[in-house]
């Protein structure tokens, strides 16, 4: 049975073209079906009480549907092939005009560069096996597609003097890009940590989604990437909310059970804690197979935990 199929089971009528169904809301009571699925886009509104989001949102918490469930009703609508790894089109990606190797920085810079590195718990040996650049003021972080680093794939440019803007993106198409192939380490405990920033991924052994939210791309390499271990997401901490639709859709594709959502408390992003130790002393993980309804239980939990600074008494 695929979503139309019980959408219908459920007495769904169809609008607009068969592109969405209308079925009565689990949430407000309703019995002239107000609630409007749209299983193309993936999203569901309620247009009497304004129960709304993501499809797999609103059929686990609404309507008591399983992860397992979810994962089969939404196969039809969003099949990813396992076989196919990341967004590999061959577009040439070249470092900034200008920009210098460190091992050929004058000593000023290389000082600059060292003091950042002890503000920011860096090794400037690492930065040198990554193949970092210096370039107009801004440590040039790249973004490596194999081990080797050998083919570049995007990079980062990230101020390190006082000038703004903070960070430079490469011009190139970021989708389906991570950073992170060359770095992560999945027999260090286990996991294979999915941050949002590349110094949180740096600190954590992972790799990085440059940013809040995962394209189907970057879920087809981190099933890869994962070797069949766990996933842990673990964002930057005003991004909880994003955190839980990436684990979301990283679930659906490597199953919920093998993914869980960290939620940082003492810091607020894994690049602040000064070892991997310090951030998981900081983080509380839950497993996505709990389903959506205890996660946004545990999120309004931790809130009030963090307002009252009381979070280390809080039992999971």
């Amino acid at each position: 049975m695929d979503l139309v199929e019980w959408l219908q089971s459920q007495g769904a009528k169809v609008r607009k073209g068969g592109q969405e169904y209308c079925v009565n809301c689990p949430k407000c009571g309703d019995t002239k079906k107000h609630l409007y699925v749209n299983p193309e886009l993936g999203v569901a509104h309620c247009f009497r009480c304004g129960y709304s989001g993501k499809v797999e949102e609103v059929l686990v918490d609404g309507f008591g549907v399983s992860f397992d469930e979810v994962r089969e009703l939404l196969k039809s609508f969003r099949k990813l092939d396992s076989k196919v790894v990341g967004s590999r089109e061959k577009v040439e990606v070249c470092f900034p005009e200008g920009s210098v190797e460190l091992p050929k920085v004058g000593k000023g810079v290389e000082k600059l560069l060292l003091e950042w590195c002890k503000e920011s718990n860096v090794k400037y040996e690492d930065l040198v096996s990554m193949k970092c650049r210096w370039w107009k003021g801004r440590l040039v972080i790249p973004c490596w597609k194999d081990r080797g680093r050998r083919e570049l794939w995007y990079w980062v440019a990230r101020a390190v003097k006082d000038i703004e803007p903070k960070y430079i993106n490469c011009a190139a198409p970021k989708s389906g890009v991570v950073w992170g192939i060359d770095w992560y380490d999945v027999n260090d405990d286990g996991y294979l940590y999915v941050c949002e920033g590349w110094k949180d991924a740096y600190r954590m052994k992972g790799i990085a989604l440059l940013g809040k939210e995962v394209s189907d791309s970057q879920v087809r390499l981190i099933s890869e990437l994962s070797k069949n271990s766990k996933v842990r997401v673990l964002l930057d901490r005003d991004a909880w909310n994003e955190g839980v639709v990436v684990g979301m859709k990283i679930g659906r594709v490597l199953g919920y059970g093998n993914v869980e959502e960290g939620f940082l408390i003492g810091l607020k992003d894994p690049g602040e804690g000064e070892s991997k130790g310090e951030v998981l002393e900081n983080t509380v993980f839950v497993g996505m197979e709990d389903g959506v309804g205890k996660v946004i239980e545990l999120i309004r939990k931790l809130r009030i935990e963090l307002e009252g600074k009381r979070w280390r008494s809080l039992k999971v």
